[in-house]
């Protein structure tokens, strides 16, 4: 995203729910994902992840 608001860049990651930046330079993006939201259901299924992908601006 530009300081101005504008979306420069999109990534796909299936299922996304939340997204924090970190890492030591702040340029590691964690996405986490689950085939289901609700957290009873995802803890029985067992289909969550943290996806880290590398961005090019720090947060």
């Amino acid at each position: 995203m530009s300081q101005s608001g504008t979306i420069t860049d999109r990534v796909s990651v299936a299922n996304p729910y939340a997204v924090a930046l970190g890492g030591h330079d702040g340029r590691d993006l964690f996405v986490c994902t689950a085939e289901n939201w609700q957290p009873e259901v995802a803890a029985r299924e067992r289909t969550g992840a943290i996806v880290r992908l590398r961005v090019s601006v720090p947060g």
